[in-house]
């Protein structure tokens, strides 16, 4: 009876250790793979908006524009934003991150995360995952789960994930925004990461739709903090709110 009882109790210590799949940007090696499972990061005394966010559609995934892939050349990453085009301003606890997208190549991405941001879903999110080149192989900063707040949740304006949208002129280069998913090419929701370095091994397999312009600075400083178990940060980085804006010089 006790070696029963034993072998239970180890079938049930198992069980909640690998509950849900992950999905993460550099599992072990080179991946951007988003987590599955339930449990919750906790906060710490920054503002972590916990509450229930609403995951109901925004847009209708037919009504988005196909992709011109013409559109892009050797310069198109490259490009500053230019007047009235609309650019994500990221306020975060230390600092601010500006971005322009590519709504040319990467439109579905583009407009789900526009419309998440008007929505405010993004607003007092984390940033639950940051890795190190030295000890994951890449440099990301990944957040944008809103519904589970630690890489395990997170839908997107479609209500459903979408497909990969990739260019030959764009890469995981240092300040590029890609879209995270799980192992399913299709899987693309709400999470996101910025690119803390160049990240090339990551092309071709997750969708660039953004680049930062203004803020790398605050990028360099959220790549270096302290992180623990599953490199979440020790203490929460903040995405306190994106904004949706017309450029100005």
């Amino acid at each position: 009876m006790k070696r029963i009882i034993a072998i239970v109790l180890t079938v049930l210590m198992i069980a909640a250790v690998t509950a849900g799949c992950n999905q993460k940007v550099g599992s072990g090696t080179t991946s951007v793979v988003q987590e599955g499972g339930q449990e919750k990061a906790s906060s710490s005394s920054e503002t972590v908006a916990n509450e229930a966010k609403s995951t109901e559609a925004l847009l209708n995934i037919d009504d988005v524009p196909a992709a011109d892939l013409d559109k892009a050349d050797a310069e198109y990453q490259k490009k500053a934003p230019e007047q009235g085009e609309e650019v994500a301003i990221l306020h975060t606890n230390y600092g601010d991150i500006s971005f322009k997208f590519f709504p040319e190549v990467a439109p579905k991405a583009v407009n789900s995360f526009k419309a998440l941001a008007k929505d405010h879903r993004y607003d007092g999110t984390i940033f639950h995952r940051i890795t190190k080149p030295e000890t994951s192989g890449i440099g990301v900063v990944q957040g944008g789960d809103y519904t589970n707040f630690n890489g395990t949740g997170g839908v997107s304006a479609y209500g459903t994930g979408f497909g990969l949208e990739v260019s030959d002129y764009l890469s995981n280069t240092e300040g590029s925004v890609a879209m995270a998913r799980s192992q399913d090419p299709n899987s693309n929701g709400s999470q996101f990461y910025i690119n803390s370095t160049n990240n090339n091994s990551l092309d071709g397999q997750y969708t660039v739709f953004a680049q930062v312009y203004d803020g790398m600075d605050v990028v360099s400083t959220l790549a270096k903090v302290q992180t623990g178990q599953n490199d979440k940060p020790v203490k929460d980085v903040v995405l306190q709110s994106v904004e949706i804006v017309e450029y100005s010089k």
